[in-house]
């Protein structure tokens, strides 16, 4: 199993420093920002993917400031010209925790070669730095648009003046993510994207184009949007069409909060990792919880757990659970919203708590995550 974790300001403890190598050996892949991390790159740390932002364009990066040179006062004016604007001229912004007619990012222009090769110019010099690859987010094929109070609007485009089109904005984003891929070459390119739209279908020759030339897809929230109306098979789906596509597959539980949501989040990462694919949760998922740590518990047991190489791809069982078994163990899950289901194992399993079954009883969203002897 490969464990998946963001090193965001929680982590300041380990990612802060260059002593940071023994602490975070547990994560296969950590989200890095630079320059806050650079100092765990420079100690060893061989996992981690450098941040971008393929639409934002942040305030304080065109706020000027008194005794501002000449060439930075230059590259702010382009800022401006590149966020994105409504047919009246008013900026637009990222739809992301808006408020009070702002949100932290303004919506740029991702069709502007400038803009892009601005990014892509400092997604290059933080890969000199050691990093293992890039985490491009935003990286969506609706039209991720919207105004001041998170409301979706339709920009102006600059090359046509006219409202923008969504295949137009989709190719905008398509050629992006390809031109990011040629700059890293052979590093991996993780894009974060929403799964669920049917704008990110991956039936669309577009997106497909752009997705494609990532190593890795974000599903960001994971089964945390099951819950809220998302069809679980549709989530297995699109985790089966990506692997079809070439591209691996993080399964993002960070929204996990209890021992129960990281269960099946990692029972879903089992159904369908083709062991190229990383897990990710926040419960139980700190390095340790020493006096002065972050963390709220002790490292969870469940992501050192070893089921061995797949035996077979997922399987529907005749009493309603999803079942796919490994060389040394297997894993059910029982869907959201399903009825609370009771499963006979045939044979003796050890669970995720060493106590040895012959049964097991799942509620609807519940996994199990069984061992053999």
């Amino acid at each position: 199993m490969r464990l998946f974790k963001e090193g965001g300001p929680a982590f300041g403890r380990w990612v802060h420093t260059s002593d940071c190598r023994g602490a975070l050996e547990r994560y296969s892949r950590m989200l890095f920002y630079s320059p806050f991390a650079d100092a765990c790159v420079r100690g060893g740390y061989r996992g981690a993917l450098s941040y971008h932002d393929a639409q934002a364009i942040y305030p304080v990066d065109i706020k000027r400031r008194k005794g501002d040179s000449k060439r930075i006062r230059s590259t702010r004016r382009l800022l401006r010209r590149w966020i994105l604007r409504d047919a009246r001229g008013r900026p637009l912004y990222v739809p992301f925790d808006c408020a009070k007619g702002r949100c932290p990012q303004y919506a740029a222009d991702i069709g502007n070669p400038r803009f892009r090769a601005r990014l892509i110019g400092r997604v290059r010099r933080v890969m000199a730095r050691g990093y293992r690859g890039v985490f491009l987010d935003d990286v969506n094929f609706n039209l991720n648009v919207s105004d001041g109070r998170g409301r979706p609007r339709v920009p102006i485009d600059p090359r046509t003046s006219r409202p923008m089109l969504l295949d137009d904005w989709r190719r905008y984003m398509a050629d992006f993510v390809i031109e990011v891929r040629r700059a890293i070459g052979d590093r991996e390119l993780t894009v974060n994207s929403v799964w669920w739209r049917g704008e990110n279908s991956l039936d669309d020759p577009i997106v497909a184009r752009g997705v494609t030339a990532a190593t890795h897809f974000h599903m960001e929230r994971g089964t945390a949007d099951t819950s809220r109306g998302r069809p679980y098979e549709g989530l297995l789906a699109y985790a089966d069409r990506l692997h079809a596509l070439g591209v691996g597959v993080n399964l993002d539980g960070s929204s996990s909060r209890s021992r129960r949501e990281a269960e099946f989040e990692l029972g879903t990462y089992f159904l369908t990792s083709t062991g190229a694919d990383t897990v990710s949760a926040d419960y139980g998922a700190c390095p340790d919880n020493r006096e002065g740590s972050p963390c709220e518990e002790p490292f969870w047991r469940g992501y050192n757990v070893r089921l061995g190489a797949p035996l077979a791809a997922r399987a529907l069982r005749p009493d309603g659970l999803l079942e796919r078994r490994f060389g040394r163990g297997m894993v059910l899950v029982n869907p959201p919203g399903a009825p609370r289901r009771q499963a006979d194992l045939a044979g003796l399993f050890f669970d995720l708590d060493g106590n040895l079954r012959i049964s097991t009883s799942l509620e609807g969203g519940e996994a199990a995550i069984l061992t053999q002897p």
